[in-house]
């Protein structure tokens, strides 16, 4: 064997050590021993790419306690030498990439604070750099970090301003806002861009960024902003596209249908979505809904027969006579209201408000943020399903505050963006009995003015005590919210009460709501249970 034979054999045996101990370690839990293990794969001759490959399959079995160490090696890097150190930096680098990204959020969890921890410790400690940014994106990014993790927001977007600002690391500062969603709400984020173009920085490299990232709502805001239509002809319409699914997937029809408006290219593109779902019978209700012509859509009637019955089959079918219907929006109706709902053991809740962009009426106390339509679950399409609970929940109104104070742009990296689009408030409140569906239209008893409170005395007796309407709908409903023995159902329903209680905050029935169970998780542990059969 001559002296090259004799390197490579030398080197193969020293790669094959490196790997042994660094599984080893990896398999007794030995931090320190997975660090040396590392190092030493670089050193006898692994490229980053080689010891990458190696280490993968170490991640592939009793992953949990790994995730564990893996956490420990970033906290020890972190503490005893630096993230910037350059074996440290190698080492997080190589560990970060090795690990599968499609891990499952609960094996994360108990790690998640700690992480979060660190990630702000490391965000202070390598400041501006783009090797430094890059490695606290990876740790966000494998923890699954996200804005309820943070403590210190405004540190953390005034670190996501100095990347913006200085345009070498757009990348990374992109990643960020993305994955925490908190940032966007915090910083004024067209104050920093436009303080980008005064500085000479490239928009175009942003855009692209957001659109690697799938974030078109930003790539669109900032091609509206600084006319860079000519260079992203599409990115306006890929935002709607995507939009219109998203809508789609979440099965908010009325949502979607808004915000196609008047254009035919998205009304055609939102009935092929509901067909490529299935949802035959809404195409033929939408096509009419946007006066499309019979020819718009291919739609074979046997196949909409079929989804008709199909629909029934799957959904329970709830009849509710006409008699057993009552509009809530005046004083009568109002008694009427009340006298069945106090007689109730378990009601359903559904709240209905139009989607953002239009200003709320002055009386409105609006949250900074919320999603409009959370789903429409109606008396006679409402999935069959088992239920078990006892579950409290307490809501309280929220208002936001907008600063009236300016700054240059800048300052902007941790200020509040100076206005926030209000929600409209909530509209109509949907109950449901066992037998008999009120539907409360809360404008309409809004304006009423003053006297809905003296027809519910001969209910309610001294519940009533004065001529105020949030103590005539109090009268009504804090008796069934509030009750501890009547179970209060909804999908989603903390969106609802939410808006609720910031939509009409002298109401005390919407800031109290107790025995709610979200239908969400029984219909998430539903639809596994499914797929887990279609795969066996």
């Amino acid at each position: 064997m001559d002296e090259l034979e004799l390197k490579d054999d030398h080197q193969q045996r020293s790669r094959a050590k490196a790997e042994l101990i660094t599984a080893t370690a990896f398999n007794q839990e030995n931090p320190d021993g997975v660090i040396r293990g590392m190092i030493h794969m670089l050193s006898a001759g692994h490229n980053f790419k080689s010891a990458q490959l190696v280490m993968m399959p170490m991640f592939s079995f009793d992953l949990e306690p790994k995730i564990g160490v893996a956490l420990e090696i970033v906290d020890r890097l972190l503490t005893q030498t630096g993230l910037l150190e350059p074996s440290s930096s190698t080492v997080l680098h190589l560990l970060f990439d090795a690990v599968p990204q499609d891990i499952d959020v609960k094996l994360l969890e108990p790690y998640q604070l700690h992480a979060a921890s660190m990630f702000e410790s490391a965000c202070l400690e390598v400041g501006g750099t783009t090797l430094g940014a890059r490695l606290v994106v990876k740790l966000a990014s494998m923890f699954k970090l996200n804005s309820s993790h943070l403590q210190d927001t405004e540190a953390i977007g005034a670190y996501v301003s100095e990347l913006l600002l200085q345009g070498g690391t757009l990348s990374p500062a992109v990643s960020l806002l993305m994955q925490f969603e908190v940032l966007v709400k915090q910083l004024d984020i067209e104050a920093l861009l436009s303080y980008m173009v005064s500085e000479g920085h490239e928009l175009a490299f942003y855009v692209s960024e957001c659109i690697d990232q799938d974030r078109l709502k930003f790539a669109c805001k900032a091609v509206r902003m600084f006319n860079l239509q000519e260079s992203f002809p599409t990115v306006e319409a890929d935002f709607n596209k995507a939009n219109i699914s998203k809508l789609v997937r979440k099965r908010l029809w009325s949502v979607a249908s808004s915000r196609v408006g008047n254009d035919i290219e998205l009304q055609t593109l939102l009935l092929r979505e509901m067909v490529a779902v299935g949802e035959m019978a809404l195409v033929e209700e939408y096509r009419r809904h946007f006066d499309l012509p019979d020819g718009a859509l291919d739609i074979d009637p046997l196949g909409l027969d079929a989804e008709t019955k199909r629909r029934a089959e799957t959904y329970l079918q709830l009849e509710v006579p006409l008699d057993r219907l009552l509009f809530v929006d005046s004083r009568e109706s109002l008694k009427t209201a009340a006298t069945y709902l106090h007689a109730a053991t378990v009601i359903g809740l559904d709240v209905e408000w139009k989607p953002g962009g239009v200003q709320p009426r002055k009386w409105v106390k609006a949250p900074e943020e919320s999603s409009s339509d959370q789903g429409s679950a109606t008396a006679s399409d409402t999935e069959a399903t088992g239920v078990d609970a006892n579950l409290t929940t307490s809501l309280s109104a929220t208002s936001s505050s907008d600063s009236d104070s300016e700054a240059p742009a800048g300052e902007a990296a941790a200020t509040s963006k100076k206005s926030k689009r209000e929600q409209n408030p909530a509209s109509l409140l949907q109950v449901g009995t066992m037998d008999r569906v009120f539907l409360f239209d809360l404008i309409a008893l809004r304006e009423e003015p003053g006297a809905l409170d003296a027809c519910l005395l001969p209910v309610f007796g001294s519940q009533v005590g004065t001529r105020d309407e949030p103590e005539a709908l109090d009268a009504c409903l804090l008796p069934v919210f509030g009750s501890q023995e009547v179970l209060k159902l909804g999908f989603e329903i903390s969106g609802d009460l939410s808006t609720l209680a910031a939509s009409y905050p002298a109401v005390k029935a919407f800031k109290c709501v107790n025995s709610v169970l979200d239908l969400k998780e029984l219909w998430i542990a539903y639809q596994s249970q499914l797929d887990s059969r279609a795969v066996s």
